[in-house]
């Protein structure tokens, strides 16, 4: 967007200005992609009940090669509930940061304007008070009859409100496709040197990213080979 109005304005661009947009670029529209899919192929190995289901669903609007019409996405639900349950548990936004526009209390708690104040989404992905046993995969959460008891906000892999994430339909469109392509050609599994969910390690998150602090490894199988 600020590259956009300089030019609108004339104004042209400094150095500073393209680097940090690459930056953004980079940090913001592939880093997290490639992390979700990273923890979702491993949420496929380690529930492969899950992915059995996955994989008979794509079938039945793709063809074994992977191609899928993009007027078909939309018929893949229980694709979306994957993904969905992938961002509740691994939240790669573990933080929502926005800054106060008035002064204002909440809930006693005074806050000013001008303060920044963080939402912590990954504590409120797993949190019980709004999910039923949290640290557990379930797709089925997102199924349209059990819609209605997640909470407003409780759900926020994207942010919320005018400031959503700009880039989140383009950013599903890629995951559905790269998902469709590899689940049709690999089955994933656990190896040895899987980890369990509740041992995973992460990194430092004071970067706001959720990544994992070393590989996770699985296997991947050919499906022609089994």
């Amino acid at each position: 967007m600020v590259i956009f109005c300089q030019l609108f304005l004339n104004e042209g661009l400094t150095r500073k200005d393209v680097m940090a947009n690459a930056a953004i670029f980079i940090s913001a529209g592939y880093e997290t992609t490639a992390s979700t899919l990273q923890f979702f192929f491993y949420l496929m190995a380690i529930y492969p009940d899950i992915q059995d289901k996955l994989y008979s669903s794509i079938l039945e609007v793709a063809d074994k090669n992977g191609e899928c019409p993009y007027e078909e996405l939309k018929k893949l639900e229980y694709l979306d509930w994957c993904i969905d349950e992938t961002l509740r548990i691994f939240p790669i936004a573990i933080r929502i940061e926005r800054v106060a526009s008035k002064d204002i209390t909440i809930r006693g708690m005074q806050i000013p304007k001008g303060m920044t104040v963080n939402m912590l989404v990954y504590n409120i992905h797993h949190d019980p008070e709004y999910w039923t046993d949290p640290d557990t995969f379930n797709p089925d959460r997102f199924a349209p009859e059990n819609q209605t008891d997640i909470q407003q906000y409780a759900f926020i892999p994207f942010g919320s409100g005018s400031r959503k994430c700009i880039a989140s339909r383009l950013a599903l469109l890629e995951m559905k496709v790269v998902i469709i392509k590899s689940l049709t050609e690999f089955r994933y599994e656990a190896c040895a040197d899987t980890p369990k969910l509740r041992d995973l390690k992460f990194q430092d998150m004071a970067i706001g990213l959720l990544t994992s602090a070393s590989p996770i490894h699985v296997s991947a199988v050919q499906r022609e080979s089994e």
